[in-house]
């Protein structure tokens, strides 16, 4: 080999050399899935900022994936890079990572950084569709149980009421004669259960009313002896006649 086929032979390789630093670039890739990673998405915008370089968009492939690249002079080993994808249908997600220095031997460029994302769907705010009942209010103090109000939920206007419930106790003395007592109890009712309920005023809560203080038996005992008064003066008043018209 002749000195000037020497010179020519190290002139590509140094031009080989040099073209490839000059072409050297930091590559960010990833996949975008939806929010468990059960599926990939495609046509999802994404963002992608390293260092202070301007920023680069591209979109994901069929397969969920995205790649882009940047300068050697913009992004190089331990810069920050920052990554948003956005999708009609979904929250936006963005991701952050590290390039690094790729040392294996099927390394595309020499710097590298992999960051995935997940994304969420969009959550409707669920407004209102008109129409239906538009449920029930009530305004806690104004001194009245409204419906709805609770002692619980509302104890300023809704307190507890205690009724006397009458009950009717018979019972039997020593003569075999039965006697009829009223007993009171006293029973918890909350107000608003009053408030609810037809004709509250009236108390339901009122198991019986008492028919008489004696009872059926006593009745039937008054009865009787008020007929008996009745003959005795009638009988009475026939004797007193006789004995007038025996004087004359």
């Amino acid at each position: 080999m002749t000195k000037n086929s020497q010179f020519v032979y190290i002139f590509l390789v140094l031009t080989v050399l040099s073209l490839n630093l000059a072409n050297a670039q930091a590559l960010v890739a990833g996949k975008v899935y939806n929010a468990d990673f059960s599926d990939i998405l495609s046509g999802v915008n994404v963002k992608v900022v390293c260092n202070n370089a301007e920023p680069s968009n591209t979109i994901t492939l069929g397969d969920g994936t995205y790649a882009v690249r940047f300068e050697e002079t913009e992004c190089n080993e331990s810069d920050s890079v920052s990554v948003v994808a956005s999708k009609s249908g979904f929250q936006d997600k963005s991701g952050s990572g590290t390039i690094s220095r790729c040392e294996g031997t099927d390394c595309e460029e020499p710097y590298v950084t992999i960051i995935n994302l997940g994304m969420k769907t969009q959550t409707s705010n669920g407004g209102n569709t008109g129409g239906g009942s538009s449920g029930r209010h009530y305004l806690c103090g104004n001194g009245k149980c409204d419906s709805g109000e609770s002692v619980n939920t509302c104890p300023k206007d809704c307190k507890t009421i205690e009724l006397l419930t009458q009950t009717t106790n018979t019972t039997a003395n020593a003569d075999d004669e039965e006697t009829t007592g009223t007993q009171a109890t006293r029973t918890e009712i909350p107000e608003e259960t009053l408030s609810e309920t037809t004709n509250a005023s009236s108390f339901p809560g009122i198991t019986g009313a008492v028919i008489g203080t004696l009872g059926a038996a006593g009745t039937f005992l008054i009865i009787v002896f008020l007929i008996g008064i009745i003959a005795a003066a009638i009988t009475v008043r026939i004797i007193r006649k006789r004995n007038r018209f025996q004087e004359f």
